[in-house]
């Protein structure tokens, strides 16, 4: 009779986004229980740890390894992987550790020195190379499918919209550059040698030699759409592998006249395409194949070497190689010390108060704007960019390449300043709980305390009028109003920027530094959105789709009037101060009538809210059965439609501020003078994550 194997417990280090998905793949794996979960975010673990069916959850990763585990999973930002991984092991505990296994090579070896050291498996999350069209790939080319292997090509694409104002071009390296590394490695072998040259915005392209084929790899932050792929060619064919899709085409040459070879090249790969995609979206629907599948399988070959002291799916030294690729290729091709851009030649403009000010998300709607009430106030500023934008008309403007996410490069650009605006923030509809938490929270927070490091001594916080609740029969809404008490059934941004507005007013209560908050209304003006309604379902052909009254009013506010608000707010006399930044306001008939006058082409369709929270209510039904939250909530609609008026009496007074644009005006500025204003800020439109404004809802992806 044989003994039953002994059940894993397992621990979970990190509760974002991918840790859903080991969650996921651990519930079906035989043989493992998750025992505990831990994060910085305890709210964030306690709702994970229920999903999980874990009995503990923790803040601290050294309480999590208290309990008695047998193995966790190290799913944290990678700056942390080194310490959590090697605090585990020395704890008596195998690791699975996500990529990247470390930020530098030094760090990934002393990681695998410690799991020799312990005698426990220390594993990397390399998932693609067990995505099933690599597996295929691979039996391909082991079959001589495609004759000799002559060279693979991998080209990773980045979509920089998604990675948020914490994400640096080294960051999205780090995060997404292990993929093609070990892709490559995979099918080339060893590397030998190789050859890197890198770009504006991060790009990196290499050339490298290895001990079975050449190798070419492509990394753009830049380019679009996010290509994510890999062609392999050979003797005999070539295989083009989308890891985006999950398609594999095969091209081989055609023994046809030259007319019918070109014709049937096509024919064959519109086959190919149309036969692996239903293929692929077969084994979805029928969840054979579900998100990730090469995290799946890396997590069940894991937990096997585990049980049976066998060898992991990918061993610490291959991690340990990755990194170091990681590592030179980045330091050889952008300077890990040029994060700050100095001084443009031409001499700054002579400063009437010596103040020196970084502005974080310079080059958003909102932060371009402030740039020039800075400036015209006789600043000295420095605009803080992911990256180099501004155009040369901004020759005595500062220029810092720099993310929230990176301590080092903030602390380098903030340098002898004297003051932040802090604009950047999280407001595209992608992303969950854990990423605007990343962007909006925790990048709020390790920017105060390195601006209170380096000595700021004024820090101006932007923050929305969304964030407030509304008090029963309260028509008007003052600074002194409570916040929203459900902002997460309005969504993760709201929820994000209460907690930042928090994290401000009690750093400040404890002295660490100076404070504002601005609160500014919907932003419009020229660069802007042309679009703004408080509710929008979406478009419909040449018509949108409104839930709300025509004639209900906007809270708008220019965004030049926002501006000088935020350059006031920097040598005023107040400290931990809100204020409210709304224009009078127009209806939202107006506001459209007038867009139309302007040139803009949409037709609008109005939804009575009454009649709109039916389907909503339905939709909050089938969500929840299906585990997920609702794009869009009754408490949204009501919320999204109340009447209210906000009190600027306290910027009025304290800031010496009124709206001198007005809102009024914005509805004359011609589709010319958008394309002067972004001329004039940027070399090309700002991206929608940089804008830092108020939450106007919209339900549409």
């Amino acid at each position: 009779m044989s003994t039953p194997t002994p059940e894993i417990r397992v621990g979970l280090i990190g509760c974002g986004r991918i840790a859903g998905v080991h969650r996921r793949y651990l519930q079906t794996t035989p043989g493992v229980r998750i025992v505990g979960v831990c994060d910085m975010d305890l709210e964030r673990a306690r709702a994970f740890g229920a999903e999980a069916g874990a009995e503990e959850v923790c803040r601290d990763a050294a309480d999590l390894l208290r309990l008695p585990l047998d193995a966790v999973h190290v799913l944290t930002p990678p700056s942390s992987h080194a310490e959590t991984a090697i605090a585990a092991l020395e704890r008596g505990v195998h690791v699975l550790v996500e990529k990247p296994m470390a930020t530098t090579a030094a760090a990934a070896e002393r990681m695998q020195a410690a799991a020799v050291t312990a005698g426990r498996i220390l594993s990397v999350d390399h998932n693609r190379l067990f995505d099933p069209v690599i597996l295929q790939a691979r039996q391909l080319v082991a079959a001589g499918a495609i004759g000799n292997l002559l060279s693979v090509e991998a080209y990773q694409g980045v979509n920089v919209q998604e990675g948020g104002p914490a994400a640096a071009p080294l960051a999205m390296w780090l995060n997404l550059g292990p993929h093609p590394l070990y892709l490559l490695r995979a099918f080339v072998g060893e590397i030998a040698e190789w050859q890197a040259v890198g770009g504006p915005m991060g790009e990196l392209r290499a050339v490298l030699r290895g001990s079975q084929a050449l190798g070419f790899l492509c990394f753009s932050p830049g380019a679009t759409p996010y290509l994510n792929a890999l062609t392999l060619r050979g003797t005999k064919a070539t295989l083009h592998i989308d890891l985006n899709t999950m398609t594999l085409l095969r091209q081989r040459p055609r023994r046809l006249p030259s007319m019918l070879t070109k014709a049937a090249l096509n024919i064959d790969q519109a086959a190919q395409l149309v036969a692996s995609t239903v293929r692929t979206s077969w084994r979805v629907a029928t969840r054979r194949m579900g998100t990730y599948p090469g995290i799946g399988a890396v997590i069940r070959g894991f937990h096997a070497a585990v049980q049976n002291q066998g060898e992991p799916p990918v061993s610490a030294a291959d991690g340990r190689v990755v990194v170091d690729l990681l590592e030179q290729l980045w330091t050889r091709t952008h300077d890990a010390r040029a994060t700050v851009t100095r001084p443009r030649p031409t001499a700054p403009r002579p400063s009437s108060n010596g103040s020196t000010v970084l502005v974080t998300g310079a080059s958003g709607f909102l932060g371009q704007h402030v740039l020039a009430a800075l400036r015209e106030r006789g600043h000295h500023v420095r605009a803080m960019v992911r990256f180099p934008r501004l155009s040369e008309e901004w020759q005595d403007v500062e220029e810092v390449v720099a993310a929230l996410g990176d301590d080092a490069s903030i602390a380098q650009a903030l340098e002898g300043v004297d003051a932040v605006v802090h604009c950047a923030a999280r407001v595209a509809r992608s992303g969950n709980r854990a990423d605007f938490f990343r962007d909006n929270v925790s990048g709020t927070s390790h920017l105060l305390a390195a601006a209170a490091a380096a000595g700021v001594k004024r820090f101006v916080h932007v923050s929305s009028i969304g964030v407030y609740g509304v008090p029963p029969k309260a028509k008007s809404i003052t600074e002194q109003t409570p916040y929203d008490s459900h902002p997460e059934r309005r969504g993760a941004y709201t929820w994000s920027k209460i907690e930042a507005d928090r994290v401000v007013q009690e750093f400040a209560r404890k002295g660490g530094l100076s404070s504002v908050i601005l609160r500014p209304g919907i932003l419009v003006g020229p660069g802007g959105p042309e679009f703004t309604a408080r509710l929008c379902l979406g478009r419909l052909g040449s018509r949108v789709v409104i839930i709300g009254r025509r004639r209900a009013r906007l809270p708008l506010c220019h965004v030049a009037d926002a501006a000088r608000a935020a350059a006031l707010a920097v040598t005023a006399r107040t400290t931990c101060t809100v204020y409210n930044l709304v224009d009078e306001g127009l209806t939202q008939e107006e506001w459209l009538r007038q867009r139309t006058a302007a040139g803009w082409a949409m037709r609008p369709v109005y939804v009575p809210p009454q009649l709109a929270l039916i389907p909503a209510f339905a939709l909050e039904v089938l969500t929840r059965l299906a585990g997920k939250s609702s794009p869009l909530s009754r408490y949204k609609i009501r919320r999204a439609t109340e009447s209210l008026s906000y009190d600027t009496a306290r910027a009025r007074l304290e800031l010496d501020w009124k709206p001198l644009t007005g809102v009024r005006g914005v509805v004359a500025s011609t589709e010319q003078e958008d394309r002067a204003v972004r001329r004039l800020l940027l070399t090309e439109p700002a991206r929608t994550t940089d804008i830092a404004a108020p939450d106007y809802e919209r339900s549409s992806s």
